[in-house]
């Protein structure tokens, strides 16, 4: 693990530039000096959901979800950073994956909980439908068929 006073100037200075640049220090230093910026993709850093080059559950969404084209971590109401999991964003549906039900996960605890509230409710506002899942539910399939009854989808 990198110490802090094993930096060097130059080191020093590319960490300070990542965390003005939004990179977090959640595994050290040494987290910041490998942060490569903004993800490319579609508009505001989106991704196609299954692109092999994801990161997000490593394009499982793609196996999960086949045929539709999902987008994820969807940014539904800049200039706010609030994102969903998954979007259609054409017909304003999103899929959110809430994991750590069962060991005081971010969205079970207080602030997440709250700030969960606060970007559901604004997506209501916003005209949203958003579908709440476990990451069990999703993998099983329940996810899919109700996404797929939602949209009157054939099957």
């Amino acid at each position: 693990m990198t110490r802090w006073r094993d930096i060097s100037p130059d080191a020093m200075a590319r960490l300070q530039a990542g965390i003005r640049a939004g990179a977090k220090l959640a595994r050290g230093p040494a987290s910041v000096l490998e942060h490569r910026g903004p993800r490319k993709g579609l508009a505001n850093g989106q991704k196609r959901l299954g692109d092999p080059s994801t990161p997000a559950a490593g394009g499982k969404w793609a196996l999960w979800f086949p045929g539709l084209p999902l987008v994820y971590e969807y940014r539904f109401a800049p200039p706010r950073r609030f994102r969903f999991d998954a979007a259609l964003p054409q017909e304003r549906v999103a899929v959110e994956m809430d994991g750590g039900a069962w060991i005081q996960g971010r969205h079970t605890r207080g602030a997440g909980f709250i700030r969960d509230l606060e970007k559901l409710n604004l997506a209501v506002l916003l005209g949203w439908r958003v579908l709440r899942y476990t990451p069990q539910q999703i993998e099983d399939g329940t996810a899919y068929r109700d996404l797929s009854r939602l949209l009157n989808l054939p099957g």
